[in-house]
């Protein structure tokens, strides 16, 4: 039953044309950054004040391989994948902005991946709880939601970086630039559950009063045993779409809270900290186009892509609706 449940979703999704494209662009991006990552971890912060300081996007080597074999000594692929750093152009301070893109990307998806995983499990645990306790329990937990949705999310992240930067550093051993990367999506996390805790609160309240739920009570089985064995794998499909329209909004909103100074912080590269680059290095007298042009491109692509992915989730996964391409 479960094997032909998932075999008709995949042949839904499969028909959803932007869901597929969304994934072929998902995974293309994820496989060229995670095989450039050896070199983009060390060589994005490569400088050349002289010869690649803003230098447009080229074919040529520009900078002198040396310089990147200081920061990754005896690699094997090197020699040739320093050819290729200025596909993307250079900054200003004559970094590869190809490989500023490709870790950065890694870093802003890993921000969205670690939201989702707390929307998820916070947002699903606090959600069934309150539908299943019923009465004023899920009066009082509910209200908390509505009390943290009243909160003004920059200045809680604000607090949150005043609360756990010092001690996250002890931990780190001084490492401040993993320490923020930390803060940005616990504090993005800490927020997007709430909305995953009222979508599965009435998902429960609305599966709990029916047969097979009241049958399984009058077997004697206990609430706990009702909720994982019988609830839970009813919320798959709910969860699975949520989760994966948490990821573009988490990677939005690490990259406005780089764009304002409070997300992640230089050198660690990010997609929203190298738009703020891009817009800082366009002028009226000269336009840096690639510096801006590239990591919004970048940007745009990765939402679009992860928008379109959810949106074929909810139609695979909802078997009252028949998905049909979108072009």
């Amino acid at each position: 039953m479960i094997d032909t449940r998932n075999s008709l979703a995949w042949r839904r999704f499969r028909r959803n044309r932007a869901a597929c494209l969304g994934l072929v662009v998902m995974v293309g991006l994820l496989l060229m950054s995670a095989l450039a990552f050896p070199f983009s971890s060390r060589w994005s912060n490569v400088q050349d004040l002289q010869g690649a300081v803003r230098a447009a996007p080229t074919l040529r080597v520009v900078t002198p391989y040396d310089a990147y074999e200081r920061a990754l000594p005896d690699s094997l692929l090197g020699a040739g994948m320093h050819r290729v750093a200025g596909l993307a152009g250079y900054d200003d301070l004559g970094r590869s902005l190809l490989f500023r893109l490709c870790l950065g990307w890694l870093v802003s998806l890993g921000v969205g991946l670690g939201a989702a995983v707390m929307a998820v499990v916070i947002g699903v645990s606090w959600g069934a709880t309150a539908a299943m306790a019923g009465g004023r329990v899920d009066a009082a937990m509910m209200r908390i939601v509505d009390i943290l949705y009243g909160l003004p999310y920059v200045l809680f992240v604000i607090l949150l970086k005043v609360v756990l930067e010092p001690p996250l550093r002890t931990v780190l051993h001084g490492q401040g630039h993993l320490a923020n990367v930390i803060i940005v999506f616990v504090a993005i996390g800490a927020v997007s559950w709430l909305t995953m805790a009222r979508v599965i609160r009435g998902q429960v309240l609305s599966l709990r009063s029916r047969p097979f739920v009241e049958a399984a009570y009058a077997s004697g089985v206990g609430r706990m045993r009702v909720m994982w064995r019988h609830l839970l794998p009813n919320l798959v499909g709910p969860i699975a779409v949520y989760a994966t329209l948490v990821i573009p909004q988490a990677i939005l909103q690490e990259s406005f809270l780089s764009f304002l100074g409070i997300g992640v912080v230089p050198p660690t590269p990010s997609l929203g900290l190298l738009a703020t680059d891009g817009v800082q290095a366009v002028n009226s007298f000269v336009g840096f186009w690639w510096l801006i042009a590239f990591p919004c491109g970048i940007l745009v692509l990765t939402l679009l892509a992860l928008n379109f992915i959810g949106d074929g989730l909810r139609d695979a996964l909802d078997p009252r609706t028949d998905a049909v391409a979108i072009f």
